[in-house]
């Protein structure tokens, strides 16, 4: 049985077929014509970690200037193994922009030069920053997001303290994933990767009953208490649902077509410019009061 791709993001992928990473892709993207960059990023953080902290231009940021606003943490991809805040800098500041929502971009240690739980441990203390610094960045503490693509994902998925919602693009949550020949050949992220991203991430624990829940999140057995959630990923359905049961305000958003990070190849594709407006809604949505 043949399976459906998008020809839009099909083409996308055709028209950089041969180059050795998605970074490629990033490094040769062109703003659509009349395209500006609305958003000035300053560099906060500490020694244990780097940050990029991205406010709107002409956004009040000042405590004694506007209201406290929302913001978001965001954590990027890579396989666990790769990834910088730089590689996301257009993509963070594309969300910063079209939301309006100042974002923190979080560097943290890659895998295997460290394993579980230190990259988590990362996230946790740019968490730990961010609330800190709130009065000195004009951001309401309990309106603080967490967002992160594929490994981002995972590692946003735990962490989740003093956090209002997470929004997780494609998350990459359980350890026991298997190969699909139905998919070979059509996916950016073959099996192969996802084991070498595993071992990296859990070491010696990889292939064992040992791994916990908080290391691998598609092992979770009751989600009670978590914050809400947003997920973009076919893969993660029974994540989502899990949410669902424990009575937590869920959306899941399922895109037919198209592979793991395909909206940062085709970023002028329709489906994902239809994926970036439902996230930017999503985002815009947090600095609303979220028992509405």
């Amino acid at each position: 049985m043949s399976l459906y791709t998008d020809f839009e993001v099909t083409q996308a992928y055709a028209a950089i077929f041969g180059k050795n990473a998605i970074g490629a892709a990033l490094d040769d993207r062109v703003p659509e014509p009349g395209s500006s960059r609305p958003v000035a990023a300053r560099r906060a953080g500490t020694d244990a970690f780097g940050t990029m902290w991205y406010a709107k231009q002409g956004a009040q940021i000042s405590q004694d200037e506007a209201t406290p606003t929302a913001a978001v943490i965001y954590i990027h991809g890579g396989g666990m193994i790769l990834g910088s805040v730089a590689n996301y800098d257009f993509l963070v500041e594309r969300y910063a922009s079209e939301s309006g929502v100042p974002f923190l971009a979080v560097e943290y240690r890659l895998c295997p030069e460290v394993v579980y739980p230190a990259p988590i441990e990362d996230c946790y203390a740019a968490v730990k920053w961010l609330h800190e610094q709130a009065a000195t960045l004009n951001v309401d503490s309990a309106r603080i997001a967490v967002m992160g693509d594929s490994a981002g994902g995972l590692y946003a998925a735990w962490t989740n303290d003093c956090i209002a919602k997470q929004l997780l693009l494609c998350p990459v949550l359980d350890d026991r994933t298997q190969a699909r020949d139905n998919l070979r050949g059509l996916t950016s992220l073959g099996f192969a990767d996802v084991d070498t991203a595993w071992w990296a991430f859990l070491g010696n624990m990889y292939g064992t009953s040992n791994v916990p829940e908080e290391a691998a999140p598609g092992r979770l057995v009751d989600a009670t208490g978590l914050p809400e959630l947003d997920l973009f990923c076919v893969e993660d359905t029974a994540y989502a649902v899990k949410h669902m049961q424990a009575g937590i305000r869920t959306e899941l958003h399922i895109h037919p077509g198209v592979p793991h990070g395909w909206e940062v190849v085709a970023p002028h594709a329709a489906i994902s410019k239809r994926a970036f407006a439902d996230r930017t809604r999503t985002i815009q949505a947090i600095g609303q009061k979220l028992s509405k």
